[in-house]
């Protein structure tokens, strides 16, 4: 009777620890127990129902998309997004990746090389081209395209080759990234393109100056047949411009000096420039904008007698006292 008993009690304590483990949790007053989502994402789907599971969660939907980031099996995201608070008997959907959307690229066979790289880089890929030598063929036409006859990822690059032959001639688009607006002017002219439409921006970063953005990508080739004109192409781009330089000179008044001053700016050849005046309760202050970065020098006077003087160094972005 005595080993009866003991294994029922074994059995009882078992089926305990079984269903502790297996059903959701509940709190003292039956409602569910809330847990954080775990994070899953770039796991397999089974290394993710099982982290799930650690963390007494048991309710799950698989549902699958395509994702270009993330490779095809693993864990794109789950909703309620990780690190939500819910409760444990939530259902849980883990997204998981199908791969990178299958595209069919258009076929360029024939086409001059610039048109057809621009058509397939608004496809979404990326374009690679290699020339090749072929009398019977005019110089620029594509004449092979890799990835023609199978649907392949967005993204992926795709190997145009090209007709160059001995006499071909090309135009290559420059870099004007970082360039002034005389720089990329005269860099589009040295390549033999034309100066497009292009637009300044007025920034206060001097990091930020320079030509931000340009029509064509730096590398694109524009092939013509020696002794015929060059194409005539325009290359548009945004330029981030000085906002202007400035600097502030401050001068705190003593309540014994009297407000009857004048003040004295000069470059640093000498000469003397402009400024602007601001008044204060107790400051006196003044505002030198420049064009460019220089050493100004201000000497204050109070009849004969100079009570300050303080040179400073113009500033991009440097705003007058409110």
């Amino acid at each position: 009777i005595i080993s009866v008993i003991a294994g029922v009690a074994l059995s009882a304590a078992v089926i305990a620890l079984a269903l502790s483990l297996i059903l959701p949790r509940l709190t003292s007053d039956q409602t569910y127990e809330q847990r954080k989502i775990p994070a899953v994402a770039s796991l397999s789907r089974s290394a993710a129902v099982a982290v799930l599971r650690g963390e007494s969660f048991s309710k799950f939907r698989v549902e699958e998309e395509y994702s270009a980031e993330v490779g095809e099996g693993k864990v794109i995201r789950t909703e309620p997004a990780e690190g939500t608070s819910v409760p444990v008997n939530t259902e849980i959907t883990v997204y998981v990746s199908k791969g990178a959307t299958l595209v069919m690229a258009i076929n360029t066979l024939g086409q001059r090389a610039e048109e057809a790289a621009d058509a397939l880089r608004t496809q979404g890929f990326d374009v690679k081209i290699e020339y090749v030598t072929d009398e019977s063929k005019p110089n620029g036409v594509v004449v092979e395209q890799s990835n023609s006859t199978q649907a392949i990822p967005l993204g992926s690059t795709i190997t145009l080759k090209v007709v160059r032959n001995i006499e071909a001639k090309m135009l290559v688009v420059p870099n004007l990234l970082g360039k002034s607006l005389e720089e990329a002017r005269e860099a589009i002219l040295q390549a033999g393109f034309q100066v497009g439409r292009y637009q300044e921006e007025k920034v206060e970063d001097e990091q930020m100056l320079g030509v931000c953005w340009q029509s064509l990508p730096e590398g694109m080739e524009f092939v013509y047949q020696d002794g015929d004109k060059p194409p005539e192409v325009a290359i548009d781009f945004t330029v981030n411009v000085s906002s202007g330089f400035k600097c502030v000179y401050d001068y705190t008044v003593p309540t014994d000096e009297a407000l009857d001053m004048e003040l004295i700016v000069y470059n640093a050849q000498g000469d003397e420039i402009a400024y602007r005046k601001f008044s204060g309760t107790n400051h006196v202050i003044y505002e030198y904008t420049s064009s460019v970065r220089e050493n100004v020098t201000f000497e204050l006077y109070s009849g004969s007698q100079r009570i300050d003087k303080q040179t400073l160094t113009t500033e991009l972005g440097n705003h007058k006292p409110e």
